[in-house]
């Protein structure tokens, strides 16, 4: 699974045991401020990829997307007013006379009528035309943003890795990832066109109904949107309990079945499925509590806009009543409000959901805002190993009063050793003494507490972690492969090796015998940690290594 990279000693081995070890919990933060800026955080990392500074074409799109959405708002609002000219012709019509023909009368409602249906159909085209136009800058977003995550926990430090459980990181960031897309569409075409729609209705009622209609809107929309507010923030506790219990129960999931062999072993399926249902009552908890305060929400959001409606039609009717509106008013204030209840719901909603989004999300930046303990110092430079010469003199490797202890647990103290170039060197020790730990100093997986590591008189905190991995290589006692190919696995270490190069050192590692006997050959899977081949196998494969 590993290339072959240049031996840091040109010959020179550490063999060590690798066994468990426990270092102290790793507890991330993302900062020490508030929650508040925390989501700001998130919101302005969403806004630059909306509008990214060098991506012209993103810009275009955005740009766009929002005149389309500008178009679909005005087309929208129109359809009231038309249904209302409708209805007043059609109420105010008489053939009967029979001075004019049917189809002359006809004329203007047909024509109403088919406005009408154009102005509906535009506005649902112009919105899905605006999706369209706009899902290629959001999945690049989402791209983005996982591939950094990804990358970011790649160069997090062992520790990080040791505390952290697989099956959890990978539900965080698919969580994180599909709540990106409806935060950036929700900033772009909900909350702000959402505000600028309450305000264009508010002001037509106004100006054609009346103040007294704008204000009851306007207090519907208030008492509305602070119920919403008020509801959700109170059922933030539960998606968070949620959240915390579906990553637990997908992290069992994951350990139990990477984990199948040792199962089996121990005649344990009752009790990981016993493990697993613990984590699932947790959650079937808290999403009770999510489902029945989703009820009350919706409850209350619809007896607040009934409320509002009422009234408005009860004022429409006396008006009707006293002479001063017509029938097609009352249809134009009952359109205008119930094109209004589409952004009120979506208010209530958006912002349950995009609490949820925030929430989601929540994890995958602290994830990323976590600082790996082990990094470039600003001055590093590449490791520089000299020409292989029998008689080169020194030491190629040097601890000096090395001090090294994972949290309370001393592990080196004071330890001195060196190895000079050509000596092979095997260090045996009972368990826990430090011999995987010499290993993961010497990868620098961990920092010294205290002394000197240095490779060539080049102290390891000096150089590039890049160039130092590069120049070792590693045969590890429990070889643990990708659930990929064979062929992907033997050139793991040189990805741009050749397939003549694999076909060769697969003939040195005498592997040649196993991967004719394969159905696909080299282009088998190897299954789980490559639990398809045997121990003796999976050191072969471990042993094929490339320059």
């Amino acid at each position: 699974m590993l290339g072959k990279k240049k031996l840091i000693c040109n010959g020179f081995i550490l063999a060590t045991r690798h066994g468990f070890i426990a270092p102290k919990r790793y507890i991330t933060r993302y900062s020490s401020t508030s929650k508040r800026t925390h989501d700001r955080h998130i919101l302005s990392t969403m806004l630059t990829h909306v509008w990214p500074r060098n991506d012209n074409p993103v810009k275009y799109r955005v740009v766009g997307a929002m005149t389309l959405l500008l178009g679909s708002k005005l087309l929208t609002i129109t359809v009231p007013f038309i249904f209302k000219e409708l209805v007043d012709n059609l109420n105010t019509t008489n053939v009967g006379t029979g001075m004019v023909s049917v189809e002359v009368v006809a004329a203007v409602p047909l024509s109403l009528v088919l406005c009408y249906g154009l102005a509906r159909a535009g506005a649902s085209g112009t919105e899905q035309l605006r999706n369209a136009l706009f899902a290629s800058v959001s999945q690049r977003a989402i791209r983005r943003v996982a591939t950094d995550v990804f990358l970011h926990l790649h160069n997090l430090d062992l520790a990080f890795h040791l505390n952290k459980q697989t099956g959890k990181l990978s539900r965080i960031i698919d969580r994180g990832g599909r709540s990106i897309d409806f935060v950036l569409s929700s900033l772009v075409f909900r909350v702000v066109p959402t505000g600028l729609e309450l305000v264009l209705v508010s002001g037509l009622l106004a100006s054609k109904c009346g103040p007294l209609y704008a204000l009851v809107t306007l207090s519907t929309l208030g008492a509305y949107s602070a119920f919403t507010i008020a509801i959700t923030k109170w059922r933030t506790g539960f998606r968070r309990s949620m959240n915390q219990m579906e990553s637990e129960a997908s992290a069992k999931v994951v350990d139990s079945l990477i984990n199948y062999e040792t199962v089996k072993y121990f005649t344990n399926e009752k009790y990981e499925v016993q493990r697993y249902d613990e984590s699932l009552q947790g959650y079937e908890k808290a999403a009770l509590r999510t489902q029945t305060s989703l009820a009350l929400l919706n409850f209350g959001q619809a007896g607040i806009f009934s409320v509002g409606l009422t009234a408005m039609m009860y004022m429409a009717s006396n008006e009707i009543i006293q002479g001063s509106m017509t029938v097609g008013d009352i249809v134009l204030v009952n359109g205008l409000l119930f094109q209004l209840s589409v952004p009120l719901n979506f208010v209530g909603s958006v912002y349950r959901e995009l609490r949820q989004a925030f929430i989601d999300m929540d994890e995958m930046f602290v994830l990323s805002g976590e600082a790996p303990k082990v990094s470039d110092s600003p001055t590093a430079k590449d490791l520089v190993l000299p020409l292989y010469s029998s008689s080169c003199s020194g030491n190629a490797i040097e601890f000096k009063d090395v001090h090294f202890s994972y949290g309370e647990r001393k592990v080196l103290n004071g330890l001195s050793l060196s190895v000079r170039q050509g000596e092979t060197v095997g260090v045996v020790g009972p368990s826990g003494c430090g011999k995987s730990t010499l290993l993961r100093l010497l990868f620098r997986f961990y920092d010294l507490e205290s002394g000197s590591l240095k490779i060539y008189d080049q102290e390891l905190r000096d150089v590039t972690l890049d160039s130092l991995r590069k120049s070792i290589g590693v045969i590890p006692q429990d070889t643990v492969l990708f659930n990929e190919s064979l062929y992907f696995n033997l050139a793991y270490g040189n990805v741009n090796t050749t397939k003549k190069e694999v076909e060769q050192v697969s003939q040195m590692a005498h592997l040649t015998h196993l991967i004719k006997a394969l159905p696909d050959g080299y282009e088998t899977r190897v299954g789980e940690r490559g639990l398809k081949l045997s121990g003796g196998e999976k050191q072969r494969v471990a042993v094929s290594l490339f320059p």
